[in-house]
């Protein structure tokens, strides 16, 4: 299962799990040394006109990845000072309500829930070509995430009278209902991984991994809490997933 994450604007108080840390988290363990292909696959996810327009001339380009090398270390420097924490923007659809658990069900998480960063996001329709491209030719390495505690937060915990009103509110004149919620997953980036290891993870999925599910880059991270909104501009807040039901009906 793959969760896709939502283009969408945050509060200041976020951190979003965006390509852009992604790449900074997975290079700050796993880069010794910065290596001009790493320091090309910076410039065309960050600084695309310009990385373009010194490509084919070789005494521009020369400088220009040097500067983008120094520039990606300072930044993983940068990155290795902050707290490792994230949030990431999905979406979902609410299960049926469970009356002995007072909750909607949120079947969202399996156990080979992967997330994937888009280093495309963000982009106009020109950059995201480019950069696909970039991706098949093996210039831009897309970035994977693997969820390790995906099973303990299911339930949307809610009142029976609250969650009776959402469903009417959400019902057309043919009776059909709109379960679509917007997710907030805070996150914590637990282990890193190169993909010999993979083999650890594999088995703990019991075998659902396929071989190749990962790209070159890939993190291992937990979900601390998932905040459930009505909106997907992320005001209305229905409430937090949980395990158990938190207060008496």
């Amino acid at each position: 299962m793959a969760i896709i994450c939502l283009k969408t604007i945050s509060g200041a108080e976020d951190k979003p799990l965006d390509y852009y840390n992604g790449l900074l988290e997975y290079h700050l363990i796993n880069a010794s040394n910065i290596t001009d292909a790493m320091a090309e696959e910076y410039a065309v996810t960050t600084d695309l006109d310009t990385c373009l327009q010194n490509k084919n001339n070789e005494f521009k380009w020369k400088p220009y990845l040097s500067a983008k090398g120094e520039e990606l270390t300072g930044k993983i420097k940068e990155k290795g000072k902050e707290e490792h924490k994230y949030q990431i923007f999905t979406r979902a659809d609410l299960g049926e309500f469970d009356f002995n658990k007072h909750g909607f069900k949120c079947p969202f998480f399996k156990e080979d829930t992967v997330i994937k960063l888009d280093p495309t996001a963000e982009k106009d329709a020109r950059g995201k070509g480019i950069i696909s491209q970039a991706i098949l030719e093996g210039v831009v390495n897309e970035i994977k995430i693997l969820v390790l505690n995906p099973k303990k937060l299911n339930i949307l915990a809610i009142p029976d009278d609250k969650a009776n009103s959402i469903l009417e509110k959400r019902t057309d004149k043919y009776g059909m209902i709109d379960r679509k919620v917007y997710l907030k997953l805070n996150t914590k980036i637990k282990k890193y991984a190169d993909r010999n290891e993979m083999k650890l993870y594999k088995k703990k999925a019991d075998g659902m991994l396929l071989p190749g599910y990962f790209g070159k880059y890939f993190l291992v991270i937990n979900i601390t809490g998932v905040e459930v909104y009505d909106d997907k501009e992320f005001n209305n807040k229905l409430g937090e997933l949980t395990t158990e039901v938190k207060q008496n009906r």
